[in-house]
């Protein structure tokens, strides 16, 4: 009979051991996760918009704030936007520049 109750103890300590080397390992896993996280780039993503009637030194302005935001590695989304009657016409327009 003692040695049926040390089986059952040394089998239930080895399942704590075990639990406890488990548990162990999953916060390192998650220290190590956060850790990367940390270390991470966080990439931006910004957008300029333009019209079709904007000014010269509105486009080097523009233009000089796209040319930053991807030198700080963010990423730029240039939109055109038209506007009234911009907006029925534009694609002749567009067509009868290329």
């Amino acid at each position: 009979m003692y040695g049926t109750i040390r089986k059952n103890y040394s089998a239930r300590r080895a399942s704590d051991v075990s639990d406890n080397v488990v548990e162990r390992s999953y916060r390192e896993k998650v220290k190590k996760e956060k850790e990367s996280k940390k270390k991470r780039a966080v990439v931006e993503l910004k957008e300029i918009k333009f019209s079709c009637r904007i000014d010269t030194h509105d486009f080097n302005t523009k233009l000089n704030h796209a040319k930053r935001f991807l030198s700080d590695g963010n990423k730029v989304k240039i939109t055109i936007v038209f506007s009234g009657r911009e907006n029925e016409s534009h694609r002749q327009r567009i067509c009868s520049h290329g």
